[in-house]
């Protein structure tokens, strides 16, 4: 579901403030999976542009050296996600969509995540676990996914640059799809 702003208006320069609220009521929706978020976008366009979704979600971005086992960072107090600025764009761009799934999923456990650039042995109920399947489904939907390989984009190289994401991401979004095949 669409959120719309209405509101009564006085004068005729309120059709130019008639939105003015928007980004803090999407900010305030309760997003429950990457397909409640895409929702929110008209003429969808991959690879998926997260600055837009930043934006209206309130959210600002910076790139920083982090320690060497931190991959991102989504700090609410300061509405910041904060990444790797040595990471590869490709790493960044799920890193961002897994802070983002922070955000959506898990924003009134914690104020502060730090997230490792390698998780070991997390179960299917943890955090990180949601963070990266919210990710996946955000960056490749499981529509986008199958149309490209319907039509004929079957290589994991062609894959990861049509979603702006790295082959590993492509491996993990197709296993999560069931998919096997040309390097699948």
């Amino acid at each position: 579901m669409a959120i719309k702003k209405t509101r009564q208006m006085n004068r005729p320069n309120d059709m130019l403030n008639l939105f003015e609220h928007l980004d803090e009521e999407l900010a305030n929706y309760n997003i429950t999976n990457a397909e409640d978020l895409l929702r929110q976008f008209d003429n969808i366009q991959y690879p998926i542009n997260l600055n837009l979704i930043l934006d209206r979600l309130n959210l600002r971005l910076e790139e920083r050296e982090l320690s060497n086992d931190i991959s991102g960072i989504l700090d609410l107090d300061n509405n910041t996600i904060i990444v790797e600025r040595r990471h590869s764009r490709e790493r960044q761009h799920f890193t961002i969509a897994h802070e983002i799934a922070h955000y959506c999923l898990h924003k009134n456990q914690d104020s502060l995540f730090e997230d490792k650039i390698f998780f070991r042995g997390i179960d299917n109920n943890s955090i990180e676990y949601q963070a990266n399947n919210f990710a996946g489904e955000l960056l490749m939907p499981k529509s986008e996914f199958l149309s490209q390989i319907e039509n004929g984009n079957k290589s994991i190289v062609g894959l990861a640059q049509h979603f702006g994401v790295s082959t590993l991401a492509i491996r993990v979004r197709a296993k999560n799809l069931n998919l096997t095949g040309h390097g699948l």
